[in-house]
């Protein structure tokens, strides 16, 4: 079992999953009180929630996921948050704008299972933001795994013997 459980932690994409539900659930958690407790405008809640977990995903990728022995760097971090702020923020915001257009027509609503539940305010920006992150799990990984935290590579052509 032991075994096992060693096996799946050292597989890159399993730390890559469990990374990212930790920062998503603190995310949803730090949007949720912005927007429940605080009253702020839910895309702005959805930006500062965004921009903080953003330097905690780094962190998270960096020395966890992809197991990098240097110390971190601006340069990469500036990367990391344009591929990721862009995700987060724009595609995150468009997809959230979506969700309360399609919500907001009785159509919509008439069409889910769970009519009664989809006036829920909250239940309408959780299932948006649901659909956000998954959306942006697949755009994180393939931007991450090969542009931001790559593996070097070893020239073949040095490798040549005699």
């Amino acid at each position: 079992m032991k075994a096992k459980l060693l096996v799946l932690i050292n597989s890159e994409k399993v730390r890559f999953l469990m990374a990212g539900g930790i920062n998503t659930l603190l995310d949803f958690t730090i949007l949720n009180i912005l927007v429940w407790g605080f009253g702020v405008w839910s895309y702005a809640a959805n930006a500062i929630s965004v921009v903080i977990c953003v330097c905690v995903s780094y962190c998270l990728n960096h020395f966890f996921v992809f197991q990098k022995k240097e110390k971190l760097s601006m340069r990469p971090f500036i990367y990391f948050f344009v591929v990721t702020g862009f995700n987060s923020i724009c595609i995150q915001s468009a997809i959230i704008w979506l969700s309360h257009s399609i919500f907001a027509t009785p159509f919509s609503r008439s069409i889910l299972a769970f009519t009664g539940l989809v006036d829920s305010q909250a239940l309408q920006l959780n299932l948006a933001k649901c659909a956000a992150v998954a959306v942006g799990m697949v755009w994180n990984f393939l931007f991450y795994k090969h542009m931001i935290f790559k593996k070097e590579t070893i020239d073949n052509e040095n490798q040549f013997i005699g």
